[in-house]
């Protein structure tokens, strides 16, 4: 609690901010690096698509022979343009081939998602959610094909990794999000949440402007951070470390018979100092002796996390896609119960179609935000972003945390299990060794520079507030937000892009949870005796398809409930003899039967969690 307004030094000193870098972040033996932090760098937040390609695009343009470009990344459109706003500009993938002609050092290593034709259906089930979307590997394939090809007859110094090396016993992903690269003579990293794919392109206005490259979103907010100095020798390591690993990541052979790329065997020394911001990197890399350089994996983002928490005196703010169960709601729970205030920007709505976005919402509210308002629910606030004048959401992409106006962290990485223990993530944490004069609840203290320009920066966007020392105290700034007292489901509370967010009403039908378990077949069945009453159910569904072909009037006639629905449904099918007609009437009365008495409800749920939210542990 905050001390008493008579007691001076007690409140000099709970103001204090933390701005000594070794308060915050990790030791040398638990990021096992040395030093585990590096000195000397200048950090640039890059808001939005427009802010961070531009800067991508002006470093690639001043590229010359010899330098080189590493990239690691989730998901690529090689026919993207790094500048949509500006007419004839080149692809993205013309650039990176200009880069391989004038002999650069191209390496790519991009995320194979192993399981295309589970992807292919899925946009055949949901083809409204879908029609604009080239999801999976499609993008990702052409772009290191186009490698392949160029690199046939240009310089032996580019080559790529179409990278599967993963956790192959649950649902995983390279979650990286980050670029090296040598340009003028200066050595660039560009670290955060932004894929150079379709969507993730836009402005700070969140107009959504004809020349978007738009599918699914009408707006979309991330972050990426450039970074330059000697945190770049960190993550030059961390890239080399993966590039390296033996094991052979082009395991599907796409393309065909490219061999394992030479490794990368320089070792960057960059000495200079740029700046005063102190960068610590941080990772995620799975357990489970998948990689050789890392037998044990690595989890220093969630551990960076649970210490900054735990620092917390005033305020945390993250934004977030998900926000799903972690070991960091117990701990954010805690932080509310000491009277720090806790502000959530999220996704407004869930990527995916019912029942998953159902199961999301479960997540997100009554596994976790619930959790931390137990503690005290005034000191919780949670917002959307939505477009200025309509209800479409500004789907937020953006993986950060900004606390007390002193730590500051973006990445890749979700505030989830699967984001701190399973996939690959890259993040970068900053305190900045420059210190300004700023108010903390109306209490003079010096706070660090670079979080707090960061912070105002994102609440002068969301809330359209141009006069940057409206936000200047970051507790008194939270009555710029819309008022949650005023704000309801039917009716949220909404100042310029920001909205007040409430948990929807559970919209999955049982129509939409059977529609859905026919793709977790695989997953199911490895795991029988814990859900052996869904394979019973998939496995009665795929004896069903071929008789009546389209299952969508099945699935309406099982969720609806009626007792005569079933005889009237068989008996109006005159397309079928009298012998299918009794064996559908057997097996949709025996489906029906099996789905009252296995409580499909709460399997599926439990299911898609654990799909959803991977949690490895070794």
């Amino acid at each position: 609690m905050i001390p008493k307004q008579e007691d001076k030094y007690d409140i000099n000193l709970f103001f204090m901010a933390l701005t000594d870098p070794k308060d915050w972040f990790l030791s040398e033996k638990e990021v096992e690096r040395i030093p585990a932090f590096t000195e000397g760098n200048e950090v640039t937040a890059l808001i939005d698509g427009k802010e961070y390609m531009d800067h991508l695009n002006d470093k690639i343009n001043h590229m010359e022979k010899e330098d080189y470009f590493y990239m690691s990344g989730w998901r690529v459109t090689p026919t993207m343009s790094l500048t949509p706003d500006v007419p004839s500009s080149p692809s993205f993938w013309q650039q990176i081939e200009q880069l391989i002609i004038k002999e650069a050092y191209v390496k790519a290593m991009i995320w194979f998602l192993p399981n295309i034709q589970y992807l292919d259906k899925l946009i055949k089930q949901y083809p409204d959610m879908f029609k604009n979307v080239t999801l999976g590997n499609k993008g990702n394939v052409e772009f290191v094909s186009n490698i392949f090809n160029a690199i046939k007859t240009s310089n032996s110094g580019s080559d790529f990794i179409l990278d599967s090396r993963l956790n192959i016993n649950v649902p995983s992903s390279h979650h990286q999000k980050y670029i090296l690269l040598k340009s003028k003579g200066l050595h660039w990293a560009y670290v955060g949440g932004i894929d150079i794919a379709v969507d993730r392109w836009d402005t700070g206005n969140h107009d959504n402007p004809k020349h978007r490259p738009k599918e699914l979103m009408a707006g979309w907010h991330d972050v990426q951070c450039a970074l330059k100095g000697p945190v770049v020798n960190h993550l030059y390591e961390d890239f080399k470390e993966r590039w390296n690993e033996r094991k052979d990541g082009n395991g599907a052979n796409i393309p065909a018979s490219h061999p394992i790329p030479k490794p990368i065997n320089d070792r960057l020394t960059v000495n200079a100092q740029f700046g005063e911001q102190y960068v610590q990197v941080l990772r995620t890399l799975v357990c489970g002796n998948v990689y050789d350089f890392k037998p044990k994996g690595s989890q220093t983002v969630r551990l960076s996390y649970e210490k900054a928490i735990k620092n917390a005196k005033h305020y945390i703010y993250i934004e977030d896609q998900y926000f799903w169960p972690s070991s960091l709601i117990e701990l954010l729970r805690q932080a509310v119960s000491r009277n720090v205030k806790i502000i959530l920007v999220l996704a407004k709505a869930f990527d995916m179609p019912e029942p998953a976005a159902t199961v999301h919402y479960e997540m997100r509210w009554d596994d976790s935000i619930k959790k931390i308002m137990k503690a005290n629910a005034d000191n919780v606030y949670v917002f959307h972003l939505e477009l200025k004048n309509s209800a479409e959401q500004i789907y937020i992409h953006s993986k950060l945390m900004i606390i007390d106006d002193c730590y500051a962290a973006i990445g890749s990485a979700n505030q989830s299990y699967r984001s701190h223990t399973n996939d690959s993530e890259m993040h970068v944490a900053i305190i900045d060794g420059r210190t300004v004069k700023s108010k903390m609840d109306g209490v003079p203290v010096e706070v660090c520079k670079f979080a707090k320009d960061f912070r105002v920066k994102l609440w002068s966007e969301h809330l359209g507030i141009s006069n940057l020392s409206d936000l200047d105290d970051p507790i008194l700034a939270l009555q710029k937000f819309p008022d949650r007292k005023k704000s309801t489901p039917a009716k949220p509370a909404k100042i310029h892009h920001t909205v007040c967010n409430h948990q929807p009403q559970p919209l999955a039908s049982l129509s939409d949870y059977l529609k859905a378990l026919v793709f977790f077949k695989d997953y199911v069945s490895v795991r029988a005796p814990e859900f052996s009453n869904l394979l019973e159910i998939i496995n009665l569904i795929e004896k069903v398809e071929p008789i009546v072909g389209n299952l969508d009037r099945v699935y309406k006639i099982l969720g609806s409930g009626q007792e005569n629905a079933i005889d009237d449904y068989v008996d109006s099918n005159t397309s079928l003899t009298p012998v299918k007609k009794e064996l559908l009437r057997l097996l949709l009365k025996t489906l029906r039967f099996t789905l009252l008495s296995s409580s499909v409800y709460l399997l599926m749920k439990k299911l898609i969690k654990m799909l959803l939210n991977v949690r490895t542990t070794c």
